[in-house]
């Protein structure tokens, strides 16, 4: 048992690591991880060997980067995508790519900093995005507003009936039964935890970086488990009155 623990914290170390080689902001869920081991009272040995794993697996993408750049950088540049986000234009693109108009992400300014050298663009991009952010809460909050609900739609915003259809026969149907089973599996909240968790961060960072129906698709196989876990729960409740009416027949 102890072997096997060993052995699953390596596993999951590294299975980290390549989601994060392909989705950094996975990132964001290992403070949560260490919750879940803390409240699921796993001795944090194993945590320890998770990111000792996870590290290793990272390290000669992480290496790579310092021999191109001559700077510490483990996996990638998030500068341009945050900028990408949070300019002076973003909210009228954002409009207007819901009103499945044509737009132009790169803007001038853009392609202006992207003239740079990597790093020195990277760090002009947040030190504009950020800037425009503090300059402007108030459309910040907008933005965040409608990612978030974005996020959560059950269709994608397109002209194609059969599209919206299939969507809504599909997300639209699993989705609010996965809220319905996050709900009632909250009894269960310890071995759910990290599950929802991801869910939840993955919806935090995309309020802040821009926010489409495809980035919700890594999420889905989580969506089904708490849709599964709901179906059940239905059956176990039907199966419960055709006893209970049996009874009295």
């Amino acid at each position: 048992n102890h072997k096997r623990k060993i052995l699953f914290s390596i596993l999951a170390g590294v299975a980290f690591s390549l989601v994060m080689l392909t989705k950094s902001n996975i990132l964001l869920v290992l403070p949560f991880i260490a919750i879940l081991f803390h409240v699921n009272k796993i001795r944090y040995k194993f945590f320890v060997i998770f990111c000792v794993s996870a590290g290793i697996t990272l390290l000669p993408w992480t290496i790579r980067n310092y021999q191109k750049y001559d700077k510490f950088v483990l996996v990638g540049f998030a500068g341009p995508a945050l900028f990408h986000a949070n300019n002076p234009l973003t909210l009228k693109l954002e409009k207007e790519t819901r009103q499945l108009k044509e737009v132009q992400w790169f803007t001038p300014e853009c392609l202006e900093i992207g003239k740079l050298p990597t790093l020195e663009a990277d760090k002009e991009y947040r030190r504009r995005a950020l800037e425009f952010m503090l300059s402007n809460p108030s459309t910040v909050l907008t933005l965040m507003k409608m990612r978030f609900v974005h996020f959560w739609r059950l269709y994608p915003i397109t002209r194609s009936t059969a599209q919206r259809i299939g969507a809504l026969l599909t997300s639209g149907l699993f989705i609010p039964l996965a809220l319905i089973g996050m709900f009632l599996s909250r009894g269960n909240w310890r071995k759910t935890f990290l599950i929802w968790t991801t869910i939840f961060s993955f919806n935090f960072m995309h309020l802040f970086f821009l926010c489409t129906l495809r980035y919700r698709t890594p999420l889905d196989p989580f969506f089904l488990i708490f849709a599964a876990y709901t179906l059940v729960k239905m059956h176990e409740v039907y199966n419960f009155k055709i006893k209970k009416l049996c009874s009295f027949t």
